[in-house]
């Protein structure tokens, strides 16, 4: 009757052979998580629309903040929005 009946601890060398296997992924994941990006993905300095390029190249640009009467710098709202002649 020995054989029919699965032994203990052969159950728990498997949990304990499947705890292994999920530390060493976790191991492996965590310094391409923690790098992180190390290149900014989208720099101030390129233009953020095809729009944006094509009013740069015509001289229509509209600055993106301007500064409050504190000196803050604030979303140039009124520039962005106003009809373009």
């Amino acid at each position: 009757m020995m054989g029919l009946m699965p032994e203990a601890g052969a159950r728990n060398g498997w949990l304990r052979l499947t705890n292994h296997k999920w530390w060493c992924v976790g191991l492996m994941m965590t310094p391409l998580v923690a790098s992180g990006c190390h290149k900014v993905l989208f720099p101030a300095s390129e233009p953020r629309t095809q729009y944006q390029r094509a009013d740069t190249l015509r001289d229509r640009f509209t600055p993106l903040q301007e500064p409050d009467v504190f000196g803050n710098p604030k979303p140039a709202l009124r520039a962005r929005l106003a009809p373009t002649n």
